[in-house]
């Protein structure tokens, strides 16, 4: 069993070798880590080429998401995961994963937990990480109509599933249209074992977090799910409100670098 780590980068010289480490970390799997850069002009390269166990290619691009498609085209394991360039695993999270899949042979993707976590590795937002974890730990296709409670980081999937759930959509930078075809055909496996962390930092991507990605995701949902799931997708749109609402908040206590 082969693990494919995809990395999407553009400019993310200050974090993106820790992301390297926790992959390499991973010893007792077989994995590849292939990075898609969108053309960075720091020293994400330059870092890159130090780096000879990661695969890696540089070039423009339409965002994160036509990025994350290219790595999945590239990718040549069994089992697939994101990883943001600002993000780590836990030095475990392999080998539980892989335990799960070989133990139940219709297993074909699993989520575990991520923490949150700021600029220096210190965990914040623990009332958040909680709040989602109760959601996963009661997990239902309806359940994640209703919010996405799935970090990607936390989440692998095997490769097959892309073929066949068909076009999916990540042009609203989630990969919550990928979890949501996932959950409607078959069952979610879920650990308990703290998998990742997720980064919050000025200039991420949570920090930049504006309405269109909850309304991109919304719009989907509501044209796919709306006549066979009404209630779940009206609480989808409330939750979207409330995420906006949250992240327009808390966005304000991460500091500006001096």
């Amino acid at each position: 069993m082969k693990i494919s780590v995809i990395t999407v980068v553009l400019n993310g010289e200050k974090y993106i070798q820790t992301a390297i480490d926790s992959v390499v970390a991973q010893k007792s799997v077989s994995f590849e880590h292939l990075v898609i850069d969108g053309g960075s002009k720091d020293r994400t390269i330059e870092i890159l080429k130090a780096n000879p166990q990661v695969r890696w290619i540089s070039e423009p691009d339409r965002g994160p998401g036509d990025a994350s498609k290219k790595g999945f085209r590239t990718a040549t394991g069994d089992i697939l995961c994101l990883l943001p360039a600002d993000d780590y695993f836990t030095p475990t999270a392999f080998d539980a994963v892989t335990k799960i899949f070989a133990r139940h042979a219709d297993c074909k993707w699993v989520a575990g937990r991520c923490s949150m976590v700021d600029d220096t590795g210190k965990e914040i937002r623990k009332f958040i990480t909680w709040y989602k974890n109760i959601l996963l730990k009661h997990h239902s296709f309806s359940l994640l109509l209703t919010e996405n409670y799935l970090s990607c980081q936390a989440v692998f999937f095997r490769k097959e599933l892309l073929d066949e759930i068909g076009e999916y959509d990540l042009t609203a930078d989630t990969e919550y249209d990928l979890w949501i075809r996932f959950a409607e055909k078959h069952k979610l496996y879920v650990t308990d074992e703290l998998l990742a962390s997720f980064r919050i930092h000025y200039g991420s991507h949570t920090t930049s977090y504006t309405v269109f990605p909850p309304k991109k995701a919304f719009r989907a949902v509501k044209k796919r799910y709306f006549k066979t799931h009404p209630v779940a997708v009206s609480i989808h749109y409330l939750n979207c409100i409330k995420i906006i609402l949250c992240y327009s908040i808390i966005n304000r206590l991460v500091k500006k670098p001096t």
